[in-house]
């Protein structure tokens, strides 16, 4: 072709093809590319694309072309991104599960309070049904004032048949039942590490044969006088404790029918 002025030569078909030639300077000799190499290798910003269409999920968009003011986008289906409703204002997101757009539900009134700084007294003012104040209290070893407790049941625990000796347990319970074996005298050993407060009642149930008898070690009883075990086939006794300052204090209650 004769040599030509760049605005004589006839137009491109486009877009092209990118098997396309073009001369370029390389080391200061004139050598040919093609138009898919020019960008080959090369970083592209972002900033210099202009989009006629959404970008497809596939290739990182969002695949839609607007979305509801003050809503989140989720996928609705696998690879299928849609914009929720508007959120309301300290809404909490609910999933919806596969297939489903995210819901929302409104919080009550110190919700988000209580999640940021989860204290007992933000919890307090987030509950409508609370009773009593101060800290919140849970199921191991809680220290309480001066609380009104209604329809109480004291846990109930079991011995069993006991022999020469036997300690008595009460972290299960503080009404204790024990039954003596016959003609087998019971030493009891009272419970270990305890705490000024501690008190616990005893039911005793005396050998249906053979009667026995059981001590208790470490007790101080009313006048000094240690109680002698009913000496009745099957009788009961039922004998409190309590311990104060470093000893445990016991007193009985007898022969019951």
């Amino acid at each position: 072709m004769a040599d030509s002025k760049i605005s004589a030569l006839p137009a491109s078909t486009t877009p092209l093809a990118g098997t396309e030639v073009l001369p370029i300077v390389q080391s200061s000799t004139t050598k040919q590319v093609s138009v898919a190499n020019l960008t080959a290798g090369r970083a592209v910003s972002a900033l210099s694309l202009s989009l006629t269409t959404a970008l497809p999920v596939a290739s990182g968009g969002t695949g839609i072309a607007t979305g509801t003011s003050g809503g989140i986008l989720a996928f609705t289906a696998a690879g299928t991104i849609a914009s929720s409703a508007a959120l309301t204002a300290s809404a909490l997101v609910i999933g919806g599960g596969a297939g489903v757009a995210p819901s929302t539900t409104t919080t009550a009134a110190g919700a988000l309070t209580f999640l940021g700084t989860p204290s007992s007294a933000n919890l307090a003012a987030l509950l409508t049904d609370e009773t009593g104040t101060g800290a919140n209290v849970f199921g191991t070893s809680p220290t309480l004032t001066t609380p009104t407790i209604s329809g109480y049941v004291e846990s109930v625990a079991a011995l069993g048949t006991v022999t020469g000796t036997a300690t008595i347990v009460i972290t299960a319970g503080t009404v204790v039942t024990a039954t003596l074996t016959a003609s087998t005298p019971c030493t009891f050993a009272m419970p270990t590490s305890p705490t000024a407060g501690n008190s616990f009642i005893l039911r005793l149930t005396q050998a249906a044969t053979g009667m026995t008898t059981a001590t208790f070690t470490g007790v101080k009883w009313p006048g000094g006088t240690v109680p002698t075990i009913t000496a009745t086939a099957s009788a009961v006794d039922i004998i409190s404790f309590v311990y104060i300052g470093t000893s445990w204090y016991g007193n009985a209650a007898q022969a019951f029918a």
